[in-house]
This record gives C-alpha cells, structure tokens and sequence, in this order.
C-alpha cells in the first residue's frame, strides 16, 4: 500500500513539473502531444503479442497445433514467433509514425486510427482462433 501511494504521489510531483528543455521535458512534450499515436501503438503491439502468446501456448500444448504463417516454419521456436510479431508491430507502428508527421492537417492524423482497427481486429479474432483450436487438439504425452 505503501508503494502505490508513494508511487501516486511520484506521478503527481512530475506531472505538476513545468516542461523543461531537458531529455525528460521533452520525451513528457511528445507524450502529451501524440497521445492517439501512442495508443495505436500500444493495441497494434498488444494484439501482436497476444497472437503471438497463444500461438506460442498452442504449439507447447499440442503436437498437432502448427504455424501458418509461410515466413516461419511450421513449428516455430518462441523466439522466432516473437521476433516475428514484433516486427511487423513494429513495422506498422513506424509507418503510423510516417502518416501522423506527414499529414497535411491535424485532422488527417487520425487517419492512424484506419490502420491500427483492422490489424487490431484481426489480433484479436486469430488470438480467439488459437485458444478455440486448443480444445480439437490432444494435449502432448496423451
């Protein structure tokens, strides 16, 4: 309990702190200016992770549970499918990043949010698919 509130009242101490022109001053500018970039990024990445997790929990699960996709073998390692699902987040998060500073007005920036809803989307219902499929699938030493 004690931590929380010493950690509430660490927030609020920097919150309160007027911007400065140092590192810290200005990574907290960028983060209270591009608020809707950072949360497109955070679900792209987050449903990247997720696909990847139960991707990774299905194949330990099951001998018969295998990866899809052709850029990967068909029992990939954890590390292979992380790498994999972190670079393509990764990937469509820079090209956010490239929409949102080149876009002509600033409310064609929200246009990030198009690119972020379907990937985000399909995430979730791949990451459904994989714990659904664990169900058909006999567990491994049975």
């Amino acid at each position: 309990m004690k931590r929380i509130a010493a950690l509430a009242l660490l927030a609020v101490a920097i919150a309160a702190q007027p911007a400065q022109a140092g590192p810290i001053g200005k990574a907290w500018h960028y983060v209270s200016t591009h608020k809707e970039l950072l949360a497109t990024d955070a679900l792209i990445m987050a449903g990247q992770m997720a696909d990847a997790a139960s991707t990774v929990h299905c194949i330990h699960y099951s001998l018969y549970c295998t990866e899809n996709n052709p850029a990967l073998p068909l029992r990939p390692t954890n590390a292979q499918l992380y790498v994999d699902a972190g670079g393509i987040g990764l990937g469509v998060c820079a090209f956010d990043h490239l929409l949102w500073h080149f876009a002509p007005r600033a409310a064609d920036r929200q246009i990030v949010i198009f690119t972020a809803a379907p990937i985000a989307i399909g995430d979730a219902l791949q990451t459904k698919m994989n714990v659904d499929n664990l169900s058909d699938f006999q567990p491994k030493g049975k």
